[in-house]
């Protein structure tokens, strides 16, 4: 039942309102993400197979698909590029400081030590920087050469890609 079938003084109907609300906070978050940044880099990720699995409540509800498909034609419309992580880019496993992938990591570990340089990571942070660093990697080799004027190499400087803001 839409809302044009009303009358005035209908009231609403409580699922109707939910999905309004929702819809109405997926715009502004969008909107948000992508008139606040360069660029953004997300991971792309196969809802479909994810919405098959025991987490399919989870994900259906948090309208991955939606928040997704704003966010390309948002991008466009505001000239942000928006880049997506291949979905089988190690994220999750790489250690962002030295760039070893630890193969032994599993899905139960929200926090790991690097065994190459011991540093100490979170997973989601962690996740997050290599899905920058990569995404940007992309946006960069997408629109740069390899070579700068001076035959030095074209590459984002380590400190300015690891740095997130708070």
């Amino acid at each position: 039942m839409g809302l044009g079938r009303c009358g005035l003084g209908t009231p609403t109907p409580p699922r109707i309102l939910v999905t309004l609300k929702w819809n109405d906070f997926c715009h502004k978050l969008t909107t948000r993400l992508i008139k606040g940044h360069d660029a953004v880099c997300i991971e792309d990720l196969n809802v479909t197979g994810l919405a098959r699995t025991k987490l399919a409540t989870s994900i259906l509800d948090a309208s991955l698909g939606t928040i997704r498909r704003q966010l390309a034609y948002k991008g466009a419309w505001y000239r942000t590029p928006v880049v997506a992580v291949g979905r089988f880019y190690p994220s999750s496993k790489l250690c962002f400081a030295c760039g070893d992938k630890n193969a032994a990591l599993t899905l139960s570990d929200r926090a790991w030590a690097c065994p190459s340089c011991g540093c100490v990571l979170d997973r989601d942070l962690n996740v997050a920087r290599n899905i920058k660093r990569e995404g940007l990697r992309m946006l960069a080799a997408g629109h740069a050469d390899s070579r700068n004027a001076c035959g030095q190499p074209v590459r984002l400087p380590m400190e300015a890609a690891l740095a997130i803001p708070a």
